[in-house]
């Protein structure tokens, strides 16, 4: 099959290359108008506990869709001067006329407590909304107008709304900055490995082909569902990467043809070797990124979408486009040659070489590597997507800051408890909100707890009752009235059947104590309260659901990438033990990767030259992402590798020489292509985003590692030892035939060209 369809990408050559010409001219229109059709958001869940207590809490009691803080530093006189004063109506004024704004605090947006730091040096405004997120979030810029018109020292809007915001802009600022560094670093290495500028750019020119392909596709998508900031980011890393990658691997096995056949049979003998090996290559990847697609998370499943329609055309341009562009170009793929490179023999002979003789040490000796590596992954602690993956510097994580300096609160750290019951209003019902609320609050790890028993102080159980009553007396109506905050309480903070607490923890912050506090209330008796039942919601408690979802998913999701990788790989290389050592190649790499990431991300080794700030957790979607993606792309090499491997089988049945030879044919063209590929991801480590920055570090580390030492030397090391082994298969296959066969069937036609009878 690949055989003819190298002769039918060189008889229909023009019409493929215009094809995909307009293709990817279409595909780049929709470029710069796909960034505001994707959210920062994504990673709810929303039949979990905490997306229940919120929605709980909105449904029945009226809490906001969103809250938009914005917040105001100054010197405390300033803040208090009439200047300041007026303009902080003024902007209260303008936030009132905002749509979606259904309630602002303080009202008159004068700086009074508990809005105004003790200090007197911060004031904070909350804007509630009725909006949806992404409506929300697109008028931020609107907030941040509307701050800094006040005149302060320092003005930021934060929140959710905002940090999402944030994200957004960030995430775009990354992948311009990156793709201006990749490309040309890309395509000094693609000289350097081909020596000719004509070889070198093909590469580029395919991989932009399937990213702009790509681009239009998500789109589309993204104009019916939700699709995450980052796959934008992750689709072009991985499309540039894995794109290069395959055409480095025709492109090299087209010109060591060209040296003895004509251009259409060279296509055809391309198409059938290395064009079969992309094919399998590719789909051991796709099978790696689909895994994404089996979260619940649009966040998650949104980058395996990116990824896996990325990656799909980055196979098809790989065996139609780049055939054609060769059957077009024939020798003058050695255009512009500026330096002369060696394809044979040499560093790789003597390393095939020195493997052979000497299994056992290098499999020891890559052993203990890969482990040193991978040891700091057993301390490695997880958390959710939050603020702090921003840089330190963006206005929303400026004002987290000044709220936790001059207020005392870690922004979003409170737990937020729905408790459900019968007739809560009533002072039997009060009084089980006050026991659950003082039982809180003698919790060494809560600083403090709000309620409806308490948000009134020195009111008893039974005032309180006639205050939040159904149907209040007319004295009771006449305190409402005249107190905001007794209003308030009635329409927030209690209702027939739901009231609100709000628990705030001692621990500013993701800790240790806060995510035990949450555990706690939801575990055992702590669930069900003299009849009342707890939802507990929150940043800690979506956490904790997060996390809990996500890797309960995550073996399941492994089991998967495996069995796929292993049937994908039986079928290309007819063979039992091949698939299942590359599976165990595979989790070494992916061990290594962990390792890296906990000892940088986390330790601090090499942070600050990174430009990285340890936090004390991962985000829990890295280890997920670093899997589906390194699984997938290093089982690339390890098809490059084993596919030549069985060639040199097929022709000679000795396992040390096809082995030997194979390495030595294709070990240039691995860490060749690695090298492109941590170029590529390398240049995301540049980013900003710490979610970006950490992939970026840890799939370039990994490739590195996996391709130079882990292919290199720990696969032909383990495949001299099993021996003949190598090839068992309950499936019988002829001799020559574990590369397509359609080349030897039609050898009498090309020994016959290779005579002299030349057609091009």
């Amino acid at each position: 099959m690949f055989f003819r369809l190298g002769l039918l990408a060189f008889r229909f050559r023009w019409l493929v290359v215009v094809v995909w010409t307009l293709v990817a001219i279409a595909g780049l229109a929709f470029g710069p108008a796909l960034p505001p059709l994707l959210t920062a958001g994504g990673w709810d869940d929303p039949h979990s506990d905490s997306s229940r207590a919120l929605a709980t809490l909105r449904d029945d009691l009226g809490w906001p869709r969103g809250v938009v803080t914005l917040v105001f530093e100054d010197e405390p006189d300033r803040l208090r001067s009439p200047e300041i004063r007026l303009r902080l109506a003024d902007a209260a004024t303008r936030l009132k006329a905002l749509e979606g704004v259904s309630r602002i605090s303080p009202a008159d947006g004068q700086p009074a407590a508990p809005y105004l730091a003790e200090d007197g040096r911060a004031f904070r405004i909350n804007v509630e909304m009725t909006a949806d997120p992404d409506q929300i979030t697109d008028r931020v810029p609107r907030f941040r107008e509307i701050a800094g018109a006040v005149g302060t020292r320092h003005a930021s809007v934060t929140g959710t709304a905002a940090v999402y915001y944030d994200f957004q802009i960030q995430s775009e600022e990354d992948l311009r900055r990156a793709e201006i560094v990749t490309f040309p670093l890309a395509l000094v290495a693609l000289v350097v490995f081909f020596g000719s500028i004509a070889a070198a750019v093909l590469p580029l020119i395919i991989a932009a082909g399937a990213v702009a392909v790509t681009t239009a596709l998500v789109y589309l998508l993204a104009l019916h569902t939700t699709l995450s900031v980052y796959v934008l980011n992750t689709a072009t890393m991985l499309g540039l990467a894995v794109a290069i990658d395959y055409c480095l691997l025709v492109v090299t096995r087209f010109r060591e043809e060209l040296r003895t056949l004509p251009v259409s049979y060279a296509v055809a003998r391309t198409s059938a070797t290395a064009g079969r090996a992309v094919l399998f290559s590719g789909l051991t990847v796709l099978a790696g990124v689909s895994g994404l697609l089996f979260f619940s998370f649009p966040g998650i499943t949104s980058i395996g979408v990116g990824g896996a329609i990325v990656v799909a055309f980055a196979i098809l341009a790989s065996i139609t486009l780049l055939p054609a562009v060769l059957a077009i170009l024939g020798p003058r793929v050695e255009f512009g040659r500026l330096l002369r490179i060696r394809t044979r023999g040499g560093m790789w002979h003597a390393i095939a070489t020195n493997v052979m003789r000497r299994p056992f040490i290098f499999i020891v000796s890559v052993t203990v590597i890969v482990l040193a590596l991978a040891y700091p992954a057993t301390h490695i602690q997880l958390g959710f997507p939050s603020a702090d993956a921003l840089p330190p510097d963006v206005d929303s994580r400026v004002g987290l800051q000044i709220i936790q300096d001059h207020f005392g609160t870690h922004e979003g750290d409170d737990v937020l408890i729905a408790a459900r019951g019968d007739d809560l209003r009533s002072v039997q019902g009060l009084s089980k909100i006050d026991a659950l609320t003082r039982s809180l609050a003698a919790d060494p790890r809560v600083a403090r707890v709000v309620s409806a028993t308490n948000i009134l102080p020195g009111a008893t159980l039974e005032q309180l009752a006639l205050l939040y009553a159904q149907q209040p007396t007319e004295a009771a109506q006449q305190v409402i009235h005249s107190s905001p905050q007794v209003a308030l309480a009635r329409e927030r903070w209690i209702g027939d059947t739901t009231a609100a607490l709000d628990v705030s923890p001692s621990n500013a912050g993701l800790t240790n104590p806060t995510r035990g506090l949450v555990r706690d209330i939801r575990g055992g008796a702590a669930a069900d309260r003299d009849g009342l039942r707890l939802l507990v919601g929150g940043i800690t408690a979506a956490e904790f659901d997060f996390v809990g979802t996500v890797y309960g998913r995550f073996p399941v999701v492994i089991a998967g990438v495996v069995v796929a990788t292993i049937v994908i790989l039986f079928l290309s290389l007819n063979s039992v033990v091949l698939p299942l050592k590359a599976v165990v190649m595979n989790g070494a790499s992916v061990l290594a990767a962990y390792g890296v990431l906990t000892l940088v991300f986390q330790d601090g080794v090499f942070a600050r030259q990174l430009g990285v700030v340890p936090r004390d957790h991962l985000e829990a979607t890295l280890p997920i992402l670093i899997f589906c993606v390194l699984f997938g792309v290093s089982m690339d090499y390890e098809v490059f590798l084993l596919t030549r491997m069985r060639e040199f089988w097929d022709r000679l049945r000795d396992n040390t020489g096809a082995v030997a030879n194979g390495l030595e044919r294709t070990g240039r063209v691995v860490t060749s292509a690695a090298l492109v590929f941590v170029v590529v991801v390398g240049s995301f480590a540049r980013a900003d985003i710490v979610t970006i920055k950490a992939l970026g570090v840890a799939l370039a580390t990994a490739i590195l590692l996996d391709a130079t030492i882990i292919r290199a030397l720990l696969v032909p090391a383990t495949m001299r030892v099993l021996g003949r082994w190598n090839w068992w298969s309950p499936l019988r296959r002829g001799r020559g035939s574990a590369t397509p066969s359609e080349f030897d069937v039609a050898g009498a036609e090309i020994g016959r060209i290779r005579k002299g009878s030349v057609e091009h």
